[in-house]
């Protein structure tokens, strides 16, 4: 018997295992078993956990449909809030080739995301590029924050039909392995909203990483240090350092843990 436990972060749900991957006991249809919402589990992603020291993890991420992801802010508060017991005691989760410092702050937790840079050589992740969706250019921000984002400014999110766009710009051919679609609406000057499609899981109720790359392209290109960023599932906090890492907060909460028979 296996043991994982179901967390979410504002909503962003997961199942969270440990030294699966290691054992090579994960696969792409294993994955899309559990994480069916009728049949399964359930989650939007699966983060395995392997020690690699008191204080150093590497962190395995699996999207719902089994493809493996990059990065999961939301995933990495979760992870931390299992592993963090002391405020001031910060542990660093490794995911693919990119390292991020978890600390605890009361009851929520915060990741260093790392540093924003251009998704293309051509395009600036802080200025808007041009995209053909439909047959009509719009422009778009193109981010990279250890995986792709693509946001898209707007004076609305009701009465869109968003999920049908985020999936169009989603699989644009212009983006070979797909691509995350933030739609962000101003609220004040340091308020943003925001609805996200991960590619490989859909729409999602928050996405710390598309928080991140989206207030990437908004520190730089409307000169802020922190913002708070409004999701479906609840609000998470952005701010960026001296150095230019910008760093995600918010909660993480356990639902239940349970067990599973390979």
């Amino acid at each position: 018997m296996i043991t994982f436990h179901k967390m979410h972060g504002i909503g962003n749900d997961f199942v969270i295992t440990e030294n699966l991957y290691k054992q090579n006991l994960l696969n792409a249809a294993m994955i899309k078993k559990w994480s069916n919402r009728n049949t399964g589990i359930g989650f939007d992603q699966l983060l395995d956990i392997e020690a690699l020291s008191t204080d150093q993890y590497k962190i395995t991420i699996f999207n719902a449909d089994g493809t493996q992801a990059l990065q999961c802010g939301n995933g990495l508060r979760c992870v931390a809030s299992l592993l963090l017991k002391h405020e001031d005691h910060p542990i660093e989760l490794q995911v693919a080739n990119h390292r991020y410092v978890a600390i605890k702050e009361g009851d929520l937790y915060e990741i260093s995301m790392g540093k924003p840079s251009n998704l293309f050589e051509h395009s600036n992740y802080f200025e808007p590029s041009p995209l053909v969706v439909l047959g009509k250019a719009i422009d778009v921000y193109l981010i990279s924050l250890g995986n792709p984002h693509c946001m898209v400014l707007t004076d609305q999110l009701i009465g869109i039909n968003f999920e049908n766009h985020a999936s169009i710009i989603s699989t644009h051919p212009q983006f070979a392995s797909g691509i995350n679609v933030s739609f962000v609406m101003k609220a004040d000057d340091d308020h943003f909203i925001v609805r996200t499609y991960e590619r490989g899981a859909g729409e999602t109720m928050a996405c710390a990483s598309a928080a991140s790359a989206v207030s990437s392209a908004l520190f730089k290109n409307k000169n802020l240090k922190k913002a708070t960023i409004l999701f479906k599932g609840g609000l998470l906090y952005t701010r960026i350092d001296n150095q230019g890492t910008v760093y995600q907060k918010g909660p993480a909460e356990k639902v239940f843990t349970g067990q599973f028979n390979l």
